[in-house]
């Protein structure tokens, strides 16, 4: 059951995902089409989900779940991935790798493999300031402040540090 990004509760649950390349404006309509029809159906133990999403900076989708009244099963969760691979397919598009890290430098929003992180930093290519989007936060009230996190703050601080 869709709903308001704006109503749902401080405690509903979201799951992060960022996008390998920026999609285009045609490519955020079929996103927004895609994930609309699957919240608007979203079931978990055969209950419909209150939820909603977010499309962030052509980059990032955020998927949410009220989870008040229960919790959104396995079953449940596996649906979104689904969406999601069918939209990684339509729009050779890679959403659902967790080794993609997103950053933003100079007001440009990058990815690379975290394998890779370290020699960007150690390379100025990511710099202490250079926000990084946190794909572990798990609720909404979390998005406002836990989102975004200068580099130096994050996980990767310890390769910061290593330049000193």
């Amino acid at each position: 059951m869709f709903i308001s990004f704006e109503t749902l509760p401080p405690e509903a649950r979201i799951w992060v995902y960022t996008a390998s390349r920026a999609w285009t404006k045609e490519e955020e309509q079929k996103i927004y089409n895609s994930l609309t029809q699957f919240v608007e159906s979203w079931q978990s133990h055969q209950r419909p989900v209150k939820a909603s999403f977010q499309l962030v900076a052509q980059r990032i989708i955020i998927i949410a779940a009220d989870e008040t009244n229960f919790s959104t099963s396995g079953c449940a969760i596996d649906g979104s991935v689904a969406c999601l691979k069918n939209i990684e397919k339509e729009l050779q598009l890679s959403l659902l790798d967790r080794s993609n890290l997103l950053y933003q430098h100079e007001n440009e929003w990058k990815s690379c493999t975290i394998v890779m992180a370290k020699t960007y930093v150690q390379e100025g290519e990511i710099l202490p300031n250079d926000l990084i989007v946190n794909v572990a936060i798990t609720t909404v009230a979390q998005l406002a402040t836990q989102l975004y996190q200068p580099a130096a703050e994050s996980w990767l601080k310890r390769f910061f540090v290593l330049q000193t």
